[in-house]
């Protein structure tokens, strides 16, 4: 199951509510894990690198361990670092499940991934709602001020939002109105 919509939207909450009440056993990959490592010079503009942009992602290693978890093998996935901007180098043992939920904002987007599902599903939340959880959440978890996530937000996540992820709301089986009366999946 592919589980997408724009960041801060709900999609990670959604899909821990719908593993613990599909009754399966189930293995939550997050493509927040895939992003490309960056060059030295894109690490040195780090503020300027457009991270919501699709090219951000190794939809290659992606594609390789989803697969991997379809034929029923272990598989390790990288992980990503937000304070760092980077790949760790440490690796996350994944076992295969009955249902694998695939959430991210790209988790619709590209189509030999897509073919994957038997259910795509894109959490759909306000633009304001969405804005206000992350400025919570990236100045709590990832230390980052105001000014710099607004200015994020406006140059790189909005617009990556509107040309790339809310066009992949076409692909979705069911769209989930995310809002607070929405909690639990029964």
């Amino acid at each position: 199951m592919g589980v997408a919509g724009g960041s801060a939207s709900g999609k990670t909450s959604f899909c821990a509510d719908l593993a613990k009440n599909l009754g399966l056993s189930c293995v939550l990959v997050s493509t927040d894990n895939f992003y490309k490592d960056l060059t030295p010079e894109q690490l040195a503009n780090v503020n300027i690198f457009n991270f919501d942009h699709p090219d951000a992602l190794d939809f290659d290693e992606m594609f390789r361990c989803l697969t991997g978890l379809l034929r029923r093998e272990p598989v390790d996935i990288p992980v990503y670092s937000f304070v760092l901007n980077a790949r760790t180098g440490e690796k996350i043992r994944l076992n295969p499940a009955d249902v694998v939920l695939l959430e991210g904002i790209y988790s619709l987007y590209e189509e030999r991934i897509r073919i994957l599902m038997y259910m795509k599903i894109f959490v759909q939340t306000d633009d304001d709602i969405r804005l206000v959880r992350r400025l919570l959440r990236d100045s709590k978890e990832r230390g980052r001020d105001v000014t710099g996530i607004l200015k994020q937000y406006m140059t790189f996540v909005k617009p990556a939002f509107d040309d790339y992820i809310k066009p992949t709301m076409k692909h979705a089986d069911i769209i989930v109105p995310h809002e607070s009366r929405n909690r639990g999946i029964r």
